[in-house]
């Protein structure tokens, strides 16, 4: 059995329920602070149980595990679900708000640096900046736009009806400069993956005989695939002119084992963060509504709300809500109309970011990391796969 302890100012409710997936209870200004590490499992083998290492706060464990070594705060009551040790780290890694990075230019961050520097100097998950309970969804669900701004949409839910209107709104590709048909995944991109019909935008990854070569963005995985991927051509930048967005989509997709399609906005290049993933499927059927920010020191912080049991497969409505709040910008997340989270992007006022969708693959959705046995291959579907978008829509507010 493993023993629950509190430590230093995490309950062990909030590290019971997030390996459970449940939110944690409202809590109280002086248990708000942040986590000085995070909690690695002591799970060494492949069998579905812990690991013989028994895990006590204060201690490192999981030096062999994405670039830790990790520091333990508390340790959970329900062990992980079966799976290899990789496995194992990357749903606990996850769980506490750190997920494989996405290197926005390829001059970007670099996993296992970024993991370890984390531990090192300490990660805030950014759960003191999420409001609870009812006054949150209170908040949310009465948003209305502010008196005096005038309102615009940016791209018309009509983008996807036809080829003149798509060409008005997007661009094929990311939207970085040299090398924007790979990212940091197992797929090339290309414009001939990208299809438009009765409305609808589809994005079709197929695999390939034999890998195009490597991404030259970390982590270099070779490229077994051939997919999709646009960006809107007119930036997001939430300031005193126009200091709210509303960005909603549409979709329905495949999920699974190498699977990665997502919904997002990031940074304009050298600006990262700030990210926001509207539509996040990482291998499997849970949705990530993440904002990625940075703390006083500069390091990367996080905030996830993971949302599960519904079908992928089917259509659903992903929406953002971004709106000026000082230096920073709020965010609150719906999926189907009704409000999961709001985070707080720290910093993001002024600062231009790209939205994007793309069905990525491979890499990190396989669930392995560079060096690992069967990175060569990429694990993942051995025909096409979807990623279907159709009436996705952005607007803001005018101040003047």
């Amino acid at each position: 059995m493993v023993i629950m302890q509190r430590v230093a100012v995490r309950r062990s409710e909030f590290a019971r329920n997030a390996f459970t997936g449940r939110r944690s209870p409202a809590r109280s200004r002086d248990t708000a602070g942040p986590t000085r590490g995070i909690l690695l499992p002591p799970h060494h083998d492949h069998s579905p149980e812990w690991g013989p290492l028994a895990a006590k706060p204060g201690k490192e464990v999981g030096a062999h595990l994405y670039g830790g070594p990790y520091v333990v705060h508390s340790t959970p009551a329900t062990p992980p679900r079966s799976g290899n040790r990789h496995q194992c780290a990357r749903r606990c890694l996850t769980t506490f708000g750190i997920k494989e990075r996405k290197d926005m230019s390829g001059q970007g961050i670099d996993r296992r640096q970024f993991l370890a520097s984390a531990a090192v100097g300490g990660l805030s998950l950014g759960l003191s900046l999420v409001p609870s309970g009812a006054h949150a969804t209170s908040l949310a669900a009465n948003r209305s736009r502010r008196s005096g701004a005038s309102w615009e949409n940016i791209i018309e839910k009509s983008s996807f009806s036809s080829s003149s209107a798509f060409n008005q709104e997007w661009n094929y590709l990311y939207p970085w400069d040299g090398e924007a048909d790979t990212h940091n995944g197992a797929a090339r991109m290309h414009s001939s993956q990208v299809s438009l019909a009765q409305g609808v935008l589809t994005l079709t990854a197929t695999r390939l005989a034999a890998p195009d070569g490597s991404s030259t963005h970390p982590p270099h995985a070779p490229l077994w695939y051939r997919s999709g991927a646009i960006h809107a051509k007119e930036q997001i930048l939430v300031n005193d002119q126009f200091p709210e967005y509303d960005i909603e989509g549409e979709f329905r997709t495949q999920t699974g084992l190498g699977i990665w399609p997502a919904f997002w906005t990031t940074g304009v290049w050298p600006a990262w963060p700030p990210e926001s993933d509207i539509l996040e499927y990482v291998g499997d059927a849970t949705n990530l509504f993440n904002t990625w920010s940075k703390d006083d020191s500069g390091g990367n912080v996080v905030e996830r709300e993971p949302i599960s049991g519904h079908d992928p497969d089917e259509w659903h409505k992903y929406r953002v809500w971004m709106y000026k709040d000082g230096n920073d910008v709020m965010c609150d997340y719906y999926f189907d109309g009704v409000w999961k989270a709001t985070h707080r992007g720290v910093g993001w006022a002024g600062v231009p970011q790209w939205l994007i969708i793309n069905l990525q693959m491979g890499s990190w959705a396989s669930g392995i990391e560079e060096g690992d046995p069967g990175w060569d291959e990429q694990p993942g579907p051995a025909g096409d796969t979807y990623f279907h978008a159709r009436n996705v829509w952005v607007g803001r507010t005018r101040a003047w």
